[in-house]
């Protein structure tokens, strides 16, 4: 048992991997060995109950990926056992590869059964695994600006021979022309084109259901009592409203029409404001950027601030991650000082 304890051992120290604490380390190395369940362990049904893990990683040691010609280098675990050594290795090295592994592994084997809720790491402990794997993720994006390019590109091709695969188009061309229909509803929304179109998708619905517009804009023309039109005269009605009717708003009596100048104001503030886009290490990424520009990047990066960066959170993560926008982990944004807004 020392004799592969050392061995696996001096193969770390040997490597170029950076070791964050040999203790930890010495500490996986005797967890995987002690729990050796010697052969692969299956319920009643033929289910499996355990893993087959590598002590020197496959990704991290190529050399030893064999396990029948390196049987010293397996060992069958427990899951629950599994993922506990997950966790170690994760402590012990500094590694982007198997802290994204034992990320993927904690919300996978809950999910699939593998390990009850109660073998997990506190919820404290795994959110700041997950910061840590944003951050060095949106360091390798940095620092591998091409890598990320081919990555991006292997992924949409991916996407594209599996779409073609379920039977969804007929060709790839037929795929990438829907996906950029898609991208455009989404990005222009506030286009003048879409919304007319989205106008007259509504509007045919509700014909389909018996709604007739036509008739709806005669009664609107039709003139009443007063010798005006049913449409003038509700503008006057709304108008006549909002000036004279009064509500409390802030502790503060006053008209609609008031209230409404107001919320206008703050509005006009708002979008006037100036905001700084950082990465996770600082760094200014974008200038002087408006609430709309900023909105454009990703949704919800408006409400990001130093403490809470995008994919701060378990959810946050994985909406980045289904939108293949990992890139962005990390990014957060700051005012700008406008001594205008002042």
């Amino acid at each position: 048992m020392n004799i592969v304890k050392d061995k696996i051992l001096q193969e770390f120290l040997n490597s170029y991997i950076k070791i964050t604490s040999q203790e930890k380390l010495e500490q996986y190395i005797e967890y995987c060995i002690y729990n050796n369940q010697k052969d692969r362990i299956k319920d009643k049904e033929g289910y499996s109950l355990s893993a087959y893990h590598h002590m020197l990683p496959e990704a991290l040691f190529d050399g030893y990926k064999d396990l029948k010609e390196n049987p010293w280098n397996g060992t069958h675990l427990l899951y629950s056992d599994h993922y506990y050594a997950h966790w170690l290795l994760t402590e012990a090295i500094d590694d982007y590869g198997q802290l994204n592994a034992f990320c993927a592994m904690h919300n996978k084997d809950i999910k699939l059964g593998k390990i009850n809720e109660s073998d997990l790491i506190p919820p404290e402990e795994f959110q700041k695994k997950m910061e840590e794997r944003g951050r060095k993720y949106s360091e390798w994006c940095s620092n591998n600006p091409e890598k990320l390019m081919e990555k991006s590109k292997k992924h949409s091709e991916f996407m594209s021979q599996k779409t073609l695969i379920e039977g969804k188009y007929q060709s790839i061309a037929e795929y990438n022309a829907n996906l950029r229909a898609i991208r455009e509803r989404n990005t222009y929304i506030g286009d003048k084109n879409m919304i007319d179109i989205r106008i007259s998708k509504t509007v045919n619905t509700r014909r389909k259901n018996g709604w007739d517009t036509t008739k709806h804009q005669e009664s609107m023309k039709q003139k009443q009592e007063n010798g005006k039109t049913k449409q003038e005269n509700t503008t006057l009605k709304m108008a006549k409203t909002r000036q004279l009717k009064k509500i409390s708003f802030e502790g503060k009596e006053m008209t609609i029409k008031e209230m409404c100048a107001i919320k206008t104001s703050r509005k006009a503030r708002e979008r006037a404001k100036k905001y700084d886009v950082y990465n996770s290490k600082g760094e200014k990424v974008y200038c002087d950027m408006i609430r709309l520009d900023i909105i454009k990047i990703h949704t919800t990066l408006f409400n990001t601030s130093e403490d809470k960066p995008l994919g701060s959170t378990t959810q946050s993560i994985n909406k980045l991650r289904k939108l293949n926008k990992m890139n962005l982990s990390g990014l957060y944004i700051k005012e700008t000082n406008n001594p205008l807004l002042s």
